[in-house]
């Protein structure tokens, strides 16, 4: 056998015993492809207590991994009983194509909630063990998991889309956003927003004068 999967073999065995690590359970809800080469391993412990505003997940729930540009790359159901371990898929260097996470790029999450069938992007994980950054055989183990659900959309924004004839003095003004301490306002030439003309942040009201 190959040393670097021996060595692979003996830290999964060391690391299912320091915590009772369960690989079996599949993802209905995050999609991923795997066996593209190499991979790495991150262990979820129950005291890492995985929530959503505060709010534990309930079995069925699911964590995802991705890359930093959005592709899943390992996920897992939580049971609520066991801790559970995640296997990430890497990059397959040998295809064209990008069908995993490489060395070196940050592992990012996603939380996908069964009961009400809503995915959450902003997850924030603190580690024991590893760093968070990608590497073929890896080991990690979380210390925990916090999800946070976005505020609500704000609606009525004046000037409205496609607006013409708008004064180059103009008051934006938006209705309050459920959940929002403030808001940022960004006002640019081109439509992917890569460069801009006003980038304001932290505005504490729901009008801005430009």
């Amino acid at each position: 056998m190959n040393p670097a999967k021996i060595i692979k073999v003996f830290l999964l065995t060391l690391l299912s015993g320091l915590f009772s690590l369960s690989l079996a359970a599949n993802t209905t809800y995050f999609t991923f492809t795997s066996q593209t080469g190499n991979s790495a391993t991150i262990g979820v412990p129950l005291d890492a207590n995985p929530n959503v505003d505060g709010e534990l997940l309930s079995p069925g729930d699911e964590i995802g991994v991705f890359t930093p540009d959005g592709l899943c790359v390992g996920g897992v159901v939580w049971n609520g009983e066991t801790s559970v371990g995640i296997t990430v898929w890497g990059n397959n260097s040998m295809t064209d194509s990008v069908d995993g996470i490489r060395a070196g790029e940050e592992i990012h999450y996603r939380i996908w909630r069964h009961e009400t069938d809503t995915e959450i992007k902003v997850v924030e994980v603190e580690y024991l063990l590893g760093d968070g950054i990608y590497q073929p055989q890896g080991i990690y183990r979380v210390a925990s998991i916090a999800a946070y659900k976005p505020p609500g959309e704000s609606e009525g924004i004046y000037p409205e889309d496609n607006a013409t004839g708008v004064s180059l003095e103009v008051e934006f003004m938006w209705d309050e956003a459920s959940g929002a301490d403030s808001y940022a306002l960004q006002l640019s030439t081109v439509s992917n927003f890569s460069t801009f003309v006003i980038n304001e942040e932290n505005i504490d009201a729901t009008q801005y004068t430009v």
